[in-house]
C-alpha cells in the first residue's frame, strides 16, 4: 500500500510493528475518560478547553475507540494526539478526517524526540504560512437536488486513525489539490433521516501560522493501521435530548487543560523557547527584506536625481542650448 500525503506527522527512525493481542481482548465502556487504544491517545480542544467526552467506547479486539463530544456553533477547536513512548523510535503518521473529507496532520516532522508530547492540527494551510482554522458551525436547512444523491458519509465525526509505515520515499508525482472543507455550511440529504445531525465544521478567516507546514510530496510504504479513534460531535442539547449526558454535565462541557495535563515545567518552557526562536529567525527575515528593498529605493531615487539634474534644455534669447545643469553659474 503506497500512499501520497501532504502536512502529515511522521515520526521517523525504525520500524514499529504493533503487536497482535495475544489474549482475549475485553470491550471496555466507560464514561467521561479519554479514548485510549493501545496507548494511542486523542481529544478535541475547544478554543483553550478540552471537550469532555462520553460514553467512552475503546475496542481492543477492533483497535478502534469512539465517543460523544459537545461542541459550540461559532468556535474553533483543534485535534490533539499522544502516542506511547517505545524502546526503539517508531514511525508513526497521524491522518485526521473531518465530516468524511481527509485532511493532513502535524507539518513538523523535526519534532519526534519524544512521542508523549501532545501534538496538533488545528485546521487547513494554504502556502507556507498561511492558516485557517477548523470552527463548528451550524449546518443549513435547505436542500438542493443535487445532494439528495450523494450523502455526506462520516458526518458529524471527526476520525483520527494512526499508521505504521516501513519506509518514505521523495516523489515526483505532480502535487494535487487536497481535498479541502466547504467554506460555509453546507446541506446534506442524510439531514433528512438524521435530525440531530444540525452541525458540521467548516474553516475560519486565515491567519498567519508561523511553524511551516511541508510543501513537499512524499509517498508511504507499507502502511498498516494502527488503531483509530472517532469523535461523534453534537451541540449539547442534541446529546441531552439523546440521553448521552445529563443536564448537569451542560454547565461543565469543557475543563481547563491542566486537568489533563501530564508534562513538566521544563517541557513546556522548551516549547515556549522553540517558538521564540521561530519568531526570531521570522523577525530577522522580515527585518533584511526591510533593509534591502530600502537600499533599492535609495538607489532608483539616486539614478533619477542624477537624470534630472545631468541635461536641462531651455531657449536663450529664441536660441535652443542644452548646458550641464550640475555646473554652478
Amino acid at each position: 500500500m503506497s500512499v501520497p500525503f501532504y502536512d502529515w506527522y511522521c515520526l521517523r527512525g525504525d520500524v514499529y510493528k504493533v503487536a497482535e493481542q495475544t489474549t482475549t481482548a475485553t470491550r471496555r465502556k466507560t464514561r467521561e475518560l479519554m479514548p485510549e487504544v493501545l496507548g494511542f491517545k486523542s481529544w478535541i480542544e475547544m478554543e483553550g478547553r478540552v471537550l469532555r467526552e462520553f460514553e467512552v467506547e475503546n475496542d481492543e479486539a477492533t483497535r478502534r475507540a469512539a465517543c460523544w463530544v459537545g461542541c459550540q456553533h461559532g468556535k474553533t477547536f483543534r485535534v490533539g494526539v499522544s502516542m506511547p513512548s517505545q524502546p526503539r523510535r517508531p514511525n508513526f503518521v497521524v491522518l485526521i478526517s473531518v465530516d468524511g473529507i481527509p485532511q493532513g496532520c502535524f507539518s513538523d516532522p523535526d519534532r519526534c524526540e519524544d512521542v508523549r508530547r501532545p501534538k496538533y492540527i488545528d485546521g487547513q494551510r494554504y502556502g507556507t504560512y498561511v492558516l485557517r482554522s477548523f470552527q463548528f458551525a451550524r449546518r443549513g436547512r435547505t436542500y438542493a437536488d443535487e445532494h439528495l444523491t450523494s450523502p455526506n458519509v462520516g458526518l458529524g465525526e471527526i476520525l483520527v486513525t494512526f499508521y505504521t509505515f516501513d519506509k518514505d520515499q521523495s516523489s515526483t508525482v505532480p502535487k494535487n489539490p487536497r481535498p479541502r472543507l466547504p467554506e460555509g455550511p453546507v446541506a446534506h440529504a442524510c439531514d433528512l433521516a438524521k435530525d440531530d445531525l444540525r452541525s458540521c465544521v467548516k474553516l475560519g478567516p486565515p491567519r498567519i501560522d508561523l511553524h511551516a507546514g511541508r510543501s513537499s510530496l512524499e509517498v508511504l510504504t507499507e502502511m498498516e493501521v494502527v488503531c483509530s479513534i472517532a469523535f461523534k460531535y453534537r451541540t449539547m442539547d442534541v446529546l441531552l435530548a439523546k440521553g448521552i449526558t445529563c443536564s448537569r454535565a451542560k454547565q461543565d462541557t469543557v475543563f481547563n487543560l491542566g486537568a489533563r495535563q501530564q508534562y513538566s515545567d521544563e517541557e513546556e518552557e522548551e516549547e515556549i523557547e522553540r517558538e521564540l526562536q521561530g519568531l526570531k529567525a521570522r523577525v530577522a527575515v522580515l527585518e533584511e527584506l526591510r533593509v534591502s528593498k530600502l537600499k533599492a529605493s535609495a538607489h532608483i531615487a539616486t539614478l533619477q536625481l542624477a537624470e534630472k539634474g545631468r541635461l536641462v534644455e531651455y531657449e536663450w534669447e529664441g536660441h535652443p542650448e542644452v548646458i550641464d545643469g550640475t555646473m554652478e553659474e
